[in-house]
């Protein structure tokens, strides 16, 4: 819902829009504010003012909470949107009423602005944070993975069967490289070479050469 500054801004533009208050109803009525609100109303007793009604309207639809959202949203969009008050100026004092109508619908217009803008910003930071937290979770889920592959590796050292090494390197490798986002590809042969595993960085390709006893990082002509 909107700021108090807001409400009591809408209130003196519903005051002061239109002089009579069948203009007042049909505007109320045309912007689908509901029945049940306009309809409870004394239009036709002399003692009720259009600025009491106006306060009366404006109430019941903050009342309403989210029943009455949509309306509510409508009836200030309707009411910032107009611009011509020169049916005011039929009426006695007619430039003084129109010049009043201009300054408060200017009034709640930059006081919509000002809350719309802050709305926005609240989204912004709490969009900022939630980003965070998720890199902060996927951060830790990263941290975690990549202490189990340290253990793994440590295990592969361990071993003293080198064919099993190689079956669980081939693996690890793939693993490690996924960590990373560096897009790899598992093991492979070509003519003379076995290739444990293969990655990308920085749109360069570089492969991973079993040598004897050693492994040599080559980049993929």
């Amino acid at each position: 819902m909107y700021p108090p500054e807001v409400i009591e801004a809408l209130k003196d533009c519903l005051r002061t829009i239109y002089w009579y208050k069948r203009q007042l109803r049909s505007f109320l009525e045309n912007c689908r504010v509901p029945v049940e609100l306009t309809a409870a109303q004394s239009w036709n007793d002399p003692q009720e003012y259009k600025a009491f009604i106006a306060d009366k309207v404006v109430n019941a639809l903050v009342e309403g909470g989210d029943r009455y959202l949509g309306a509510f949203r409508e009836l200030i969009r309707r009411v910032t949107d107009m611009e011509d008050f020169s049916h005011l100026l039929r009426e006695e004092d007619g430039r003084r009423l129109k010049r009043e109508a201009e300054v408060n619908v200017e009034k709640l217009r930059q006081l919509v602005q000002k809350h719309t803008a802050r709305i926005k910003d609240e989204e912004k930071r709490k969009q900022a944070r939630e980003q965070a937290a998720e890199q902060r979770l996927s951060q830790s889920s990263k941290n975690s993975r990549l202490e189990q592959l340290k253990q793994q590796f440590y295990d592969l050292c361990a071993s003293s069967n080198g064919q099993e090494r190689g079956r669980n390197l081939e693996p690890f490798l793939f693993d490690l490289f996924n960590l990373f986002d560096l897009y790899p590809r598992g093991s492979f042969a070509i003519v003379g070479e076995q290739i444990d595993g293969a990655f990308e960085m920085d749109a360069n390709h570089f492969l991973l050469k079993r040598s004897g006893n050693r492994h040599l990082l080559e980049l993929e002509s």
